[in-house]
Order: structure tokens, then sequence, then C-alpha cells
């Protein structure tokens, strides 16, 4: 299993239609400033990429691991490799 947390991206979810309070609450000013600094917006291409690459990579050895297995199956002769 891969665990994939990625942050912010700059998308036009969070834009100019979004709905937004006038009066935020007092109590999350200092979240927001701290978090505010920290947030970098990405673009969300590249992690799609990333992540499909990092799937595909895990379904091709899953894939090649069963090979042998699937072979057997269908009445080809496998010799078993040493475990």
């Amino acid at each position: 299993m891969t665990a994939v947390e990625p942050g912010p991206y700059a998308t036009v979810f969070a834009g100019s239609t979004s709905r937004r309070t006038t009066n935020p609450h007092p109590d999350y000013a200092d979240a927001r400033e701290a978090t505010a600094k920290e947030w970098v917006r990405g673009a969300p291409e590249p992690t799609a990429e990333a992540i499909l690459t990092i799937v595909y990579a895990e379904r091709l050895r899953v894939w090649q691991e069963w090979a042998p297995i699937t072979k057997a199956a269908s009445g080809t002769r496998v010799v078993p490799s040493a475990v």
C-alpha cells in the first residue's frame, strides 16, 4: 500500500466564485496566518502523473510475481525458483 498526501493545488476551487464569509472567525486568525505562508500551491497534473507511475509500477511488480502461477494454471510447466 502506498499513502499519498499531496498538498494544496492551484485550482479554481477556492477562487473568486467560491462562497466566503465576510467576517472570518477571529479564533482562527493565528492558524490562518501561520498556514497561509507554508502552503505552496502546485499544479495537479504532475502529481497525477507521479501517482499513476507508482500505481502501474506496483501492478507490474505483482503481475511479474504471479506470472509463474498464471502459466502453471494454463498448463505450462513451471519450475519454481528457490525462495
